[in-house]
């Protein structure tokens, strides 16, 4: 009778855990030390790493996509030491990239129709809540993200432009909602000349993973 009553005891705290993390987002994750975002959420995935596979359906052969993609990449895996990009074809992708024109970007990413023809990189995130985390004396929702598109445009950009733009768009992708507000940060909104993260972009969404 007391083994019984324990496994119920379980099964009571259990489905509390569930309804704190999961209903309305109210689980507390912490507290932030950093806020760049112009956004009140901020993303993470719940995983040691993730797989991110990147396909090119531009037949342009200066468009320098796969150059673009493994710089952004190796950008953000010396920011996020606790978490790791890979891209492996073989297995599951978490992370869906594709470079190419405008007309086929909007066949193929979700949502790309509704983006401006000038528009140069565009993020599609799907997320549940994760919980609330404390900054100061405000409070920004944090949620876990499940899956993830994204497109490069080919449209002429310099190599370094590029570079800028996937690496803008993967920080997208790894739960940087919003825009930094500094156009010396890669996660600014504009295309600017930059091609490394800065402090700002590291700090705002390392401390979350």
């Amino acid at each position: 009778m007391k083994r019984i009553q324990a496994v119920f005891l379980a099964l009571i705290l259990f489905l509390f855990c569930v309804v704190n993390v999961h209903a309305g987002g109210t689980y507390n994750l912490g507290e932030l030390s950093y806020w760049y975002s112009d956004s009140n959420k901020i993303g993470r995935w719940n995983y040691p790493c993730i797989n991110m596979c990147y396909t090119k359906i531009s037949t342009n052969p200066s468009f320098p996509f796969e150059t673009a993609m493994n710089h952004g990449k190796t950008q953000w895996n010396s920011a996020l030491t606790n978490f790791t990009i890979i891209s492996n074809s073989l297995s599951e992708c978490k992370i869906s990239f594709y470079g190419g024109t405008y007309a086929q970007l909007v066949d193929v990413v979700y949502g790309f129709y509704n983006e401006p023809s000038s528009t140069v990189g565009y993020s599609n995130v799907y997320y549940q809540d994760e919980g609330t985390w404390t900054y100061g004396s405000s409070s920004k929702r944090g949620v876990e993200l499940v899956f993830a598109e994204a497109g490069i445009v080919d449209n002429g950009s310099t190599t370094n432009e590029y570079k800028g733009t996937c690496t803008h768009e993967i920080g997208h992708c790894l739960g940087w909602f919003g825009h930094a507000g500094s156009s010396s940060d890669i996660m600014y909104a504009y295309v600017n000349n930059e091609t490394s993260l800065s402090i700002y972009d590291k700090r705002h969404l390392v401390q979350v993973y």
